[in-house]
């Protein structure tokens, strides 16, 4: 999947085949070993990659070829995470849904943690993404939008009570 041009929508459609993998984590983990210069979408997934030091051995295993499928790290699929932080960061910077922009704004305001903040939104798309995948549901945008709006509410609300 290019997640240069990656709307909610997109996700939805792609098969699960093709949609995530490794061996586009291998290839940017590659190029930060050899202080390559990423672009693009690289960019976006080299600075994820870096944000989770926890995870450097999967990564470092994903650039021999390994497959464990089963990677499961305090309950979090570690590739998996990676995936959707990137999908969020590249949301944040085309502002597609403009929602994720402005979510990411009104958290950063509310001088919540730039990490937290990937997590939260993070969680919200992958809650529509799982829809899709096991409910074979359609991508529903307006919710995606509307439990954005939750959260800014959520945090805003907690901002003016202290």
């Amino acid at each position: 999947m290019n997640t240069e041009n990656t709307t909610p929508e997109s996700i939805a459609s792609e098969s699960t085949e093709g949609l995530f993998t490794r061996e586009h984590i291998a290839k940017v983990w590659l190029m930060y070993h050899q202080q390559a210069a990423p672009r693009g979408n690289d960019r976006i997934m080299l600075q994820v990659l870096t944000m989770h030091p926890e995870y450097y051995e999967y990564w470092d295993q994903a650039t021999t070829g390994t497959r464990d499928e089963g990677v499961v790290v305090d309950g979090v699929n570690p590739y998996l995470h990676a995936y959707f932080h990137a999908v969020v960061e590249n949301q944040i910077e085309t502002e597609d849904p403009p929602e994720v922009a402005q979510t990411y704004k009104a958290l950063l305001d509310a001088h919540m943690d730039l990490h937290e903040i990937l997590h939260r939104i993070s969680a919200l798309l992958a809650e529509q993404v799982w829809a899709v995948m096991a409910k074979e549901q359609p991508f529903d945008r307006k919710r995606y939008v509307r439990d954005l709006a939750k959260l800014r509410n959520s945090v805003a609300r907690s901002r003016r009570r202290t």
